[in-house]
């Protein structure tokens, strides 16, 4: 099958690190593993940081669609796959293509607030309604993320779930010597490897919930009597700001990495003890199954869609973040610190999950499922 596949916030190639445009890669991965031929129509951003932008970008969007119609005529696909399409980001160009070229239209990744009917961006909530109305089937990560497009998406049967994956090929525990490649790291950035070792994978955008959970976060970790080094990977807008409260808290236990590429971050993963994130109204969080397939127990707040990602208990603590109190969140990690066989068990757990239940191959199957589904029936429909 020939695929279009677009990606309206951010194309799968874009300079920036970041969840986003690691999970268009690992999309496509799928796809072309599965023997499909992905092709790229468009690499047309419709992101608006802010709403009067928005009239701009769709007004633009109008020749991107003329230019693809042109170019794709003689190699026209056999269905449009859209990834990720919410009212700062949504997709102009996929209804309109698709129904042009009469081949069925799906979104992965489809988001809809109510509470953005009204307010500034009143027109990208319409328009990210219209492409969601104009879909033959739409795929969400959680179902949290479905139960508004259960509202307003009339076939229910079109309504799929692919529980979100790590990449599973760079992401692993892997059989070599934990101590050697510690000391690696230990060596790059000045880090003492005699301790253990807290990871925490995140951007320092200047984003509410983002800067929440690092607040969140030092506050709990400042609180933590046990010894250990705070390894942060992440690059952003609120660097400044970010450093600057962990410094405050931490003092000469934080460690600032920077930016990593997959591979790297694979494999410091993989010679750290714990992962920690608070998490604050994530949709899932990637991070939080790279590290489990590497491995790491996670800590996280009980918040937004982590929940479905992270096993209670059993491959990590999800906790309470209400009104920012960081008690039970320091609580959480100083019994993973105190409690080694726990943290073993717990690594051998989070492994199993993603493994047994997340992995490339398990992901490949369920999407390749739907993708067929979705054809026949559009075949059938008309």
């Amino acid at each position: 099958m020939k695929i279009a596949f677009y990606s309206p916030l951010k194309p799968f190639d874009h300079n920036i690190v970041s969840g986003d445009r690691n999970i268009a890669r690992s999309i496509i991965k799928l796809l072309n593993n599965l023997g499909h031929e992905v092709i790229i129509p468009s690499r047309f951003r419709s992101y608006a940081s802010k709403s009067t932008e928005q009239k701009n970008i769709y007004n633009n969007s109008a020749d991107e669609i003329d230019r693809i119609l042109n170019k794709i005529e003689f190699g026209k696909p056999n269905l449009w796959f859209t990834y990720h399409s919410y009212y700062k980001a949504p997709d102009y160009i996929g209804p309109i293509i698709s129904e042009k070229l009469s081949i069925p239209y799906i979104i992965l990744e489809a988001s809809y607030a109510k509470k953005r009917e009204t307010g500034e961006w009143m027109n990208g909530s319409k328009s990210a309604l219209k492409s969601i109305s104009k879909a033959n089937a739409i795929i969400n990560f959680t179902k949290r993320d479905m139960i508004e497009i259960d509202k307003i998406f009339e076939n229910k049967k079109q309504n799929y779930i692919l529980p979100p994956f790590p990449d599973t090929s760079i992401f692993y525990k892997k059989n070599l010597n934990k101590i050697s490649l510690k000391k690696q790291f230990a060596t790059k950035f000045n880090i003492p490897k005699y301790d253990p070792w807290i990871l925490t994978v995140a951007m320092m955008r200047n984003d509410n919930s983002k800067l929440e959970s690092y607040e969140i976060l030092s506050k709990s970790m400042k609180l933590v009597s046990q010894k250990f080094f705070h390894l942060i990977v992440g690059i952003g807008p609120e660097k400044t700001h970010v450093e600057k409260i962990l410094k405050d808290a931490l003092y000469e236990k934080v460690f600032f990495l920077g930016e990593m590429g997959q591979s790297e971050l694979a494999d410091l993963y993989n010679c750290c003890d714990i992962f920690v994130w608070p998490g604050v109204n994530e949709a899932f969080g990637l991070s939080y199954l790279e590290a489990q397939a590497c491995g790491l127990p996670i800590i996280a707040g009980k918040s937004g869609g982590v929940s479905e990602i992270i096993e209670h208990n059993k491959s990590g603590f999800l906790v309470d973040i209400t009104n920012k109190n960081p008690i039970y969140f320091s609580k959480a990690v100083e019994k993973l610190l105190t409690d080694v066989m726990l943290r073993d068990n717990m690594s051998i757990d989070a492994e199993n999950f993603i493994h047994s239940n997340r992995s490339l191959k398990i992901t490949s199957e369920k999407l390749n499922k739907i993708l067929h589904t979705v054809s026949e029936n559009y075949i059938k429909d008309k």
